[in-house]
């Protein structure tokens, strides 16, 4: 299947599911992670993916029971990279 851009569409699963071009931003879920700030204000312009972002950061974060699916969605993506951060470290992630 050809990869298209798929405009307007904030939907994270999406995008991957359809095989739409995505700019792999998942390096920043580690950064807000481990900032240690209680609020994390991200200030862009329009049609940045400041929504993008953050649906993927729920879907890295939601409890699945079909973890080998949520693991494909980040398959070859930066965060899949880092094998220590996902695996699970605190009670309150739920990381890959």
């Amino acid at each position: 299947m050809k990869k298209t851009i798929a405009v307007g569409n904030s939907s994270f699963v999406t995008l991957i599911e359809d095989e739409n071009y995505y700019v792999d931003k998942t390096a920043y879920i580690k950064a807000v992670m481990e900032s240690g700030h209680a609020v994390d204000v991200i200030t862009r312009p329009r049609r940045f993916g400041k929504t993008l972002f953050m649906d993927t950061l729920h879907a890295f974060l939601t409890v699945t029971f079909d973890r080998a699916r949520q693991q494909a969605w980040f398959k070859g993506l930066k965060i899949a990279e880092d094998k220590v951060f996902c695996e699970i470290k605190e009670p309150q992630f739920f990381p890959l």
